[in-house]
């Protein structure tokens, strides 16, 4: 999933883009206010998933 940060510059919502090291080498802007909120649903619904116990365990 892709990272997605405060532009140091501009200060907008932005995009990280990496090099093949893991290194920021620029920042892609966001402009539309939706998609910045569908992406910040969607990394809160993995993050709470990921520390949430399977409940999918079938019992028999």
């Amino acid at each position: 999933m892709s990272d997605v940060a405060n532009c140091p510059c501009c200060g907008a919502t932005a995009k990280v883009i990496c090099d093949e090291y893991g290194q920021i080498i620029r920042y892609h802007t966001l402009q539309d206010q939706d998609l910045i909120r569908k992406i910040t649903q969607l990394k809160q619904a993995i993050a709470k998933q990921a520390r949430s116990p399977d409940t999918a365990t079938a019992k028999d």
